[in-house]
């Protein structure tokens, strides 16, 4: 029997997680909001669509979450919980949920707050370049 969440499209990943909303997509992966029983807060759930390979993934997103901590840029990225399969197998991330997505953020009509994001988000590759990864959107 599918769920209610299926039939509009979105994944059942299982584990506790319910898919609420989509929020967006690049060309390896489709990010959903998705509440859990062991969480008070939303998370986000990452879903890869197109045959990344999971091994390499899994290394890659366990490597990150043993660095973190470390990183002189950690407050610059998100924190990474986990990762599990569904029933199927296929492989979800799971991630924090930032509050405030960059889209949303409206017009930048100050060069300053621009430079500021500009840096930020600079500063955030670093730190996943500098762990030996490639920020793959």
């Amino acid at each position: 029997m599918k769920s209610a969440r299926s039939e509009i499209g979105f994944p059942v990943p299982g584990h506790g997680y319910d898919i609420r909303e989509r929020l967006g997509s690049g060309a390896w992966k489709v990010a959903y909001r998705a509440s859990s029983l062991n969480s008070l807060s939303d998370r986000a759930v990452l879903y890869f669509h197109d045959g990344t390979d999971q091994k390499e993934m899994i290394k890659d997103i366990t490597a990150l979450m043993r660095t973190h901590s470390e990183h002189r840029f950690r407050h610059y990225l998100a924190n990474v919980f986990g990762f599990f399969y569904d029933a199927e197998g296929k492989l979800f991330i799971v991630e924090e949920l930032l509050s405030r997505p960059l889209d949303r953020a409206g017009r930048i009509r100050d060069h300053m707050t621009f430079i500021r994001i500009a840096r930020d988000l600079c500063r955030g590759l670093i730190a996943i370049h500098e762990s030996n990864l490639v920020h793959r959107d």
